[in-house]
């Protein structure tokens, strides 16, 4: 009983004391143990944002802790940093505040944040936060040397260790599977990304090609996905598959979602990862195979297919365009499919009058494919995903956008889901799209938790409202009237 009394009263001397030193700690200092830094390290963020959670109630005053947690939900896309701002900017302090909607910024892809952020450095030139968008921001603009030289460095300057080698790593998927193995190497050695499957498929891969290009341009026959356009492909002993076009596709995939379908094809297996593959609509990841298969239509060796057992019913899989070095013309109101190599799509193109068509440049993140749109005089990023519904803005991007949203419903399997819905317009290159009953939604497509997203998705609707190509050679895509 004495013991107890004794452990009792110096617990009591260690909270109180503690206490005493969490009213005195440093307002521009974090005041982390060594627990949530470990967390922090490894990309644990759930914990961390508990943690980081009980430590603002600690130290009320301290508003870098507050920006800190703030930076970490835009991350993750969490609208919840609105309160963060909003607390922040009622205490009277405009930088943090500044700072946290310039984070949400880069994240939405606001052009012109890149300018406002050259600004903020030649203000605050040793600031570490700024110092880090800055160095996101140019790895997203192509300057994919400059994040390798500097990586070590812009590590030791953010607690999230994680977040420079994560962002590093999704970029090197855009240049070769061997420099993708290599960052992804690091950081299983450093335990923050453990997904065995990536790294066995790309232990398979690194030597690999990503893209497959061909001598000459010709059509295909044109498959319609659901809402998805696609396009047929035929093996080399003549089994037709019908695949739907997916710019949400990640890592180059071209994937089969019935096993019995892969099993059945005539090639070469390459592996087969246990619990190696999911989808959006998968409930839990499935087992797949990577085979080597020859098509005669388009006319392709060693192609690729990965299969699975999914559940999509009006197609037999999905791949990305991307996978192609050749440009694709979608033109699904006459349903036609054209794959071009470099020199018949500049006679495709000059044989275009100026006013029919328009051009817009995008950017590549681990395969997913980014567009500028303006949007209420802002020009930012959207994701163009086949895959998803008309258009959709995330809560994110619709507050800085200042897009009101009302409430409506969508039919889904037979039944109505209540939904936040928006009407706005849409400028893409030269041409103006009208979305009504677009979505508000809160979860960020496109986003990979290091500081980069989208403002939005742009589904299959808009693709159809247009004559579209991809343009590999340019990285562009371009839009025809109809």
């Amino acid at each position: 009983m004495y013991l107890r009394i004794i452990a009792a009263l110096f617990l009591l001397s260690f909270i109180l004391l503690t206490t005493s030193c969490y009213e005195k700690a440093d307002p521009e200092v974090l005041p982390l143990d060594a627990e949530t830094v470990s967390a922090l390290n490894l990309g644990d963020i759930r914990f961390s944002l508990t943690k980081l959670d009980s430590l603002m109630k600690v130290y009320p005053e301290n508003n870098y802790l507050k920006y800190f947690y703030g930076a970490i939900l835009v991350n993750y896309g969490s609208a919840k940093v609105y309160d963060i701002i909003d607390s922040l900017r009622n205490k009277g302090d405009l930088v943090y505040s500044d700072l946290l909607e310039l984070h949400i910024d880069v994240m939405i892809g606001d052009h012109s944040t890149k300018e406002r952020l050259n600004k903020k450095l030649e203000e605050l030139p040793d600031n570490n936060e700024l110092r880090l968008l800055d160095w996101i921001v140019k790895l997203d603009n192509g300057d994919f040397e400059n994040a390798e030289a500097t990586l070590g460095e812009i590590r030791k300057i953010t607690p999230l260790k994680y977040l420079p080698l994560l962002a590093i790593y999704y970029h090197s998927y855009d240049r070769d599977y061997r420099t993708a193995l290599k960052y992804l190497t690091m950081l299983r050695n450093e335990s923050i990304y453990k997904m065995e499957k990536d790294f066995n498929r790309l232990s398979y891969l690194q030597d690999r090609n990503i893209h497959y290009g061909f001598d000459s341009s010709f059509t295909v026959k044109y498959e319609q996905c659901g809402a998805q356009p696609g396009m047929q492909f035929v093996t080399e002993t003549g089994i037709p598959l019908k695949m739907g076009f997916d710019t949400g596709t990640n890592g180059y995939g071209f994937t089969i979602h019935k096993k019995s379908l892969g099993d059945s094809l005539v090639g070469k297996k390459l592996y087969n990862i246990e619990k190696g593959i999911q989808y959006n609509y998968m409930s839990e990841p499935a087992d797949v195979t990577g085979k080597l298969i020859n098509f005669k239509i388009p006319l392709i060796e060693n192609f690729l297919v990965e299969y699975f057992e999914g559940g999509l019913t009006l197609a037999d899989g999905v791949f990305s365009p991307l996978l192609f070095n050749a440009a694709v013309t979608i033109n699904s109101t006459d349903e036609i499919v054209t794959i071009h190599n470099k020199e018949s799509l500049e006679k495709y193109i000059n044989g275009l009058s100026q006013e029919d068509y328009t051009t817009a440049p995008y950017k590549v993140r681990k395969g997913w494919m980014f567009i500028p749109c303006e949007v209420n005089g802002k020009i930012v990023d959207m994701m163009l995903e086949t895959g998803s519904r008309d258009v959709n803005f995330n809560s994110l991007a619709t507050r800085r956008l200042g897009l009101e949203s009302y409430e409506g419903f969508v039919k889904w399997r037979g039944e109505d889901y209540p939904v936040s819905k928006l009407d706005t317009e849409m400028k893409v290159g030269n041409f103006t799209y009208t979305v009504n009953g677009g979505h508000k939604t809160n979860f960020v497509l496109g986003n990979l938790a290091y500081g980069l997203g989208a403002a939005g998705d742009i589904g299959p609707d808009f693709i159809r409202s247009y004559i579209f190509t991809i343009d590999p050679f340019n990285k562009q895509i371009i839009l025809e009237k109809l």
